[in-house]
């Protein structure tokens, strides 16, 4: 188990979370449920959900579609939102061969 660090409403609080997330540093795309997207830099994720920065307001509770290097879309739904980072979990789990795949994936965007 693995203390977590929640924002609501402008305060924290804080839960214990199943699984670690990996530190990463990822380019991809956010599709918002009014069919805007914009860019954004994946900065951890976990087989559960991702925590990501991104450039313009979205709402806690929204449903998006995020959108990585060799990935079909994945949707998730944001649980918290603080200036431009977000917090969002996945509907669907995703396996270890998912995540090692991004994290070559962020290798190989490092080697060039």
């Amino acid at each position: 188990m693995y203390l977590e660090q929640d924002f609501h409403a402008g305060r924290a609080e804080y839960r214990f979370r199943a699984t670690e997330r990996m530190p990463i540093h990822l380019e991809g795309r956010l599709k918002l449920p009014d069919g805007t997207e914009t860019a954004l830099v994946l900065r951890d994720i976990s087989g559960f959900g991702f925590m990501a920065e991104c450039d313009i307001f979205v709402g806690i509770c929204s449903t998006v579609e995020l959108t990585l290097p060799g990935l079909k879309p994945l949707r998730a739904e944001v649980r918290w939102a603080l200036a431009d980072w977000i917090g969002c979990k996945f509907d669907e789990e995703l396996g270890w061969d998912t995540l090692s795949l991004l994290i070559g994936v962020e290798q190989d965007a490092l080697a060039s």
